[in-house]
């Protein structure tokens, strides 16, 4: 996730300069979680973090009920929304 905040915009002049290999690859698997916070922080207000109100409405809009599945899901997004809300944090405060 860092990488894509910071770099994404330059993605393209990094690539004419030299083949970026330190471009991580998001695993197949992941790319569900992945597209799940995209779409929980295209709702959020400032730098607030993603509140688990948010996190159950999108589990009741698309289905999701397994408890495990909930629990997982919801660990992974809280822990990507933390490391996004830092690195905004470092860019406001530059």
């Amino acid at each position: 996730m860092r990488w894509s905040i910071e770099w994404r915009p330059y993605q393209e002049k990094l690539r004419a300069i030299k083949k970026n290999k330190d471009e991580p690859v998001l695993y197949t698997d992941l790319n569900f979680i992945w597209n799940c916070f995209v779409e929980l922080s295209s709702a959020r207000v400032n730098l607030n973090p993603i509140t688990f109100t948010e996190i159950k409405s999108y589990f009741d809009l698309y289905g999701i009920n397994d408890l495990e599945q909930r629990q997982e899901i919801t660990y992974l997004i809280k822990a990507l929304d933390l490391e996004y809300l830092n690195i905004a944090q470092k860019k406001l405060e530059k």
